[in-house]
């Protein structure tokens, strides 16, 4: 009748052992702590499980009681020579960071970091001259937002116009003890900030922390498949920017039929991106990368000269990304202060209204006309609520409303 319960109780075992990456031939005792191992079943399946004999010489009330003295001891700042031999740790049950474009969620706190703890990553916008960027917090160890828990939002705005993937915004998670959270965002170049306090995180139970766990355990492959259909969705996006932007700036060296089918080529695949985007499988992603890629590539070859090969898909300098619209994530880089992340969420404003969005540093541009190419020119994840993922994708005539970060 409870067989149910039992294995719910040993999977919260094998979970345990994963995460601190140990096999249970390592395990040199185990100590029964907690009202439930008075449970025989629980006392045999431990010893099944482990091969040796539970240790039952804690009381498992006293051992309670005593955790939860140490924890007040600590977090009202008793200190004395006992409590100096006493190391007490506290860990984030649960994966903490924003939502990015594609609807890809983005971690900045990992699960299991003991607190109290902080981490930055930096984020980008996602369009041109987006001066607002939303920022949606969620907590889950899914690889998609909509399957985690939400738990705020909030907008960074008064970002300077600039070119997509330019601007530059760090984005800090603060976990004190008291669990109580802190998001901030900062745009590098203005000084401009925007942050969100959570303390009420206490509305997911304990079995709700676990049912998560294993439901991203369960749903693993399927999560899998969905982040590899949102990262081919946002280098599609990308490399019809990247193709824009090179027509726009080397157009006028090429004329003819081979320029007009490449025009003709991008707007199809850009409508149908805003209308098919969000629900096309891998390999219809995949198609329309290789229909602009075809179309691109006799243009190219015009402008490096008919002799010349065009570099390849692999050598173009666009960074990789798994967004979706709002906003994208960069990647730290070693000498410089370049992001490591960008929000997602965003949408170019008119002069009157602007929408911040994180943007990553962008690489160094070929002093010869650029080459985009689908891999060489990567969407990076942007954050983006679930609501909205690509609404300011299909309404870019409305360009005052804030997009989610994404990564570059």
């Amino acid at each position: 009748m409870n067989k149910d319960l039992f294995i719910e109780a040993m999977n919260v075992v094998y979970s345990v052992l994963k995460d601190a990456k140990m096999d249970k031939k390592f395990i040199d005792e185990v100590v029964l702590v907690g009202g439930s191992t008075r449970i025989p079943k629980v006392q045999t399946m431990l010893r099944e499980l482990f091969g040796k004999e539970p240790n039952r010489g804690i009381n498992p009330d006293e051992a309670v009681a005593f955790g939860a003295v140490m924890q007040a001891a600590v977090l009202s700042g008793l200190k004395n020579n006992k409590m100096e031999l006493m190391v007490l740790l506290d860990v984030a049950p649960l994966s903490l960071g924003v939502e990015t474009s594609g609807g890809i969620f983005s971690a900045v706190v990992k699960r299991n970091t003991t607190i109290p703890c902080q981490a930055t990553k930096v984020y980008t916008t996602e369009e041109d001259n987006q001066t607002t960027v939303e920022f949606p917090v969620y907590e889950g160890e899914r690889k998609l937002a909509r399957d985690n828990h939400h738990l705020g939002t909030f907008s960074l705005t008064g970002l300077l116009p600039a070119k997509r993937g330019i601007p530059q915004l760090m984005v800090t998670f603060e976990l004190n003890a008291n669990s109580i959270l802190s998001v901030t965002a900062v745009d590098k170049a203005t000084g401009r900030s925007a942050n969100i306090v959570i303390s009420q995180r206490g509305t997911l139970s304990k079995t709700d922390v676990e049912r998560m766990v294993l439901d991203a355990e369960r749903y693993k492959n399927e999560d899998a498949n969905n982040l590899k259909r949102a990262k081919l969705r946002n280098e599609l996006d990308e490399f019809c920017y990247t193709i824009s932007s090179a027509m726009d700036e080397f157009g006028a060296k090429v004329d003819g039929p081979l320029k007009k089918q490449a025009k003709a080529a991008l707007e199809d695949c850009r409508q149908w991106l805003e209308e098919q985007g969000e629900s096309a499988t891998k390999n219809q992603l995949q198609a329309r990368m290789s229909l602009l890629d075809a179309a691109w590539q006799p243009l190219v070859r015009q402008l490096y000269g008919a002799e010349s090969a065009p570099p390849s898909r692999g050598s173009s300098s666009g960074g990789s990304g798994v967004g979706g619209s709002r906003h994208r994530q960069q990647q730290p880089a070693p000498a410089a202060t370049a992001p490591t992340q960008m929000p997602t969420a965003y949408s170019p404003p008119t002069p009157t209204n602007t929408t911040p969005t994180p943007v990553p540093t962008p690489t160094p541009t070929p002093t010869t006309a650029p080459t985009p190419s689908p891999s060489t020119s990567q969407p990076q994840p942007q954050p983006t609520t679930s609501n909205n993922k690509r609404k300011t994708n299909k309404n870019k005539k409305n360009k005052n409303k804030g997009r989610k970060p994404g990564r570059h």
